[in-house]
């Protein structure tokens, strides 16, 4: 195929059909068309194809990429840059570019300097983009400043009626995060509903938390039954309580059997557990293996 000239529609249109190849998981067609329509100076074709590149473990190539798409205007660089700043503890260059991102018209940048203020304990900072971005209607400000209202402003009744406006939009997220908050506030029948809302909606861990329900109610009967319904679907921390439910009636040998199952499937608490289990059976090879894994999970 022959190159294109720098006609901006031309650009564009090799920019899309990568787009197309992507979504079907062509990925080194992607590549070509993003790099076809990046040379014409399409800036979110070079940003797509950093990514591109990260996902397949490029990082040095991606970066650099994503400060090309930056130099260009492109907003969603911009951003990258950022979380790449915030991950390396990098607080003002990640600032920068959450900046900069936001004034090119970048959205996902707002929230992510709200997080960034939140973490540097800026919590009015936080509290006034998480606000702003509320009033906007975006699902995530709501959740983000229910979350700071109760951790951080011990205000649980703004709290509830920020998390239930956004469990009440229908996303699974939300509705679970609001039937959470609502067993932390020791309103059982509440969070029941919510959580089978949840499990309408697909949330196939919600059934651990059914569980975790119905053991504060006192029903152990219903609990274990969730667990091991959850546990089906391959949930460590059912099978976790699965192990501790056992443990309390004396059942080491499902103590045992359920821990080292959560542990094979990468929960570092079973792994902890799977180490004190080794321990106390005098396998000191086997205890550190675990606690080794669960260190460097």
């Amino acid at each position: 195929m022959g190159r294109l000239d720098s006609d901006p529609n031309k650009a564009r249109a090799a920019y899309n059909v990568g787009s197309l190849c992507q979504d079907r998981g062509e990925f080194a067609e992607a590549e070509w068309w993003y790099r076809l329509a990046s040379e014409q100076g399409w800036s979110e074709a070079t940003y797509r194809l950093g990514v591109l590149l990260e996902e397949r473990g490029e990082l040095a190539a991606a970066l650099d990429l994503y400060r090309e798409a930056a130099e260009a205007g492109n907003s969603g660089a911009m951003n990258e840059l950022g979380m790449k700043c915030d991950s390396q503890g990098d607080t003002v260059g990640a600032e920068h570019w959450y900046r900069c991102s936001i004034e090119a018209g970048g959205t996902a940048a707002r929230l992510n300097l709200g997080r960034l203020f939140q973490d540097c304990g800026e919590i009015d900072a936080a509290e006034r983009v998480f606000r702003e971005e509320a009033s906007r209607g975006v699902i995530t400000a709501y959740l983000l400043l229910g979350f700071l209202l109760q951790d951080h402003r011990d205000n649980l009744v703004e709290a509830r009626l920020w998390l239930r406006t956004a469990a009440e939009t229908g996303d699974p997220r939300a509705v679970r995060h609001y039937a959470r908050f609502a067993y932390t506030c020791k309103k059982f029948d509440e969070a029941e509903w919510w959580f089978r809302r949840a499990m309408d909606l697909g949330d196939v861990h919600a059934m651990e938390d059914l569980g975790a329900v119905f053991e504060a109610r006192g029903d152990l009967a219903q609990a274990e039954q969730w667990w091991l319904r959850a546990a089906e679907f391959g949930d460590p921390l059912a099978m976790l309580d699965l192990g501790s439910l056992a443990h309390r009636r004396g059942d080491d040998a499902g103590y045992r059997s359920w821990t080292l199952r959560a542990a094979e499937l990468g929960s570092p608490l079973a792994m902890t557990w799977a180490g004190d289990i080794a321990s106390a059976e005098g396998d000191v090879v086997g205890a550190e293996r675990w606690y080794r894994k669960a260190a460097e999970a």
